[in-house]
């Protein structure tokens, strides 16, 4: 009979069951991955989560008049608005958390009538990232915005697809200042 033989033998066969089950179990069965659901809605960044929220950042496309209220305000985030960049932040100094599950996290006042977000981050208290998504991240009437965007922006001289010609148009203005 060997050492490992000897050990389990002297733990019991179900001794050993319990204790590989129980450290199976702990690896397997860890924490749920804190996650987000957003949506934009007449202004409204609303939330639904399973884990208090500490801090958010998003990008806004669009002109915003003002950025306030909602949740954030309540658990006593800072909100802080960037108009050159559009980035919204929203934290709290002293550890506050927005623990409701759901809600109305912020509120936007566009003075545009097309308004989109991006570029969006979430945090736990401990730092982490939450699995973030979006339902619905634009609001308004925005179809001149989506119509000056190619489906296909490699396609320099619009013939409907990216060749050479497109290359030597890139080329031609390589290297060229823009003021």
């Amino acid at each position: 009979m060997n050492i490992s033989q000897i050990h389990v033998s002297r733990l019991g066969f179900l001794s050993f069951v319990v204790l590989f089950l129980s450290l199976v179990t702990g690896s397997v069965c860890a924490q749920p991955t804190a996650s987000v659901t957003l949506d934009y809605q007449d202004g409204d960044v609303l939330f639904t989560t399973n884990e208090p929220i500490a801090g958010f950042q998003f990008v806004v496309t669009g002109d915003i008049v003002e950025v306030c209220c909602g949740a954030a305000e309540e658990a006593g985030f800072m909100i802080l608005y960037e108009e050159t960049t559009g980035v919204v932040l929203c934290f709290s100094m002293e550890g506050q958390t927005v623990s409701a599950p759901s809600g109305v996290l912020i509120q936007l006042a566009p003075a545009d009538a097309c308004v989109s977000i991006d570029l969006t981050v979430v945090s736990t208290s401990g730092g982490e990232a939450f699995d973030v998504t979006w339902l619905s991240t634009s609001g308004g009437d925005c179809d001149e915005v989506v119509d000056c965007i190619s489906d296909c922006p490699g396609d320099l001289n619009n013939d409907g697809a990216i060749t050479t010609s497109d290359v030597l148009l890139m080329l031609a203005v390589f290297g060229t200042l823009c003021e």
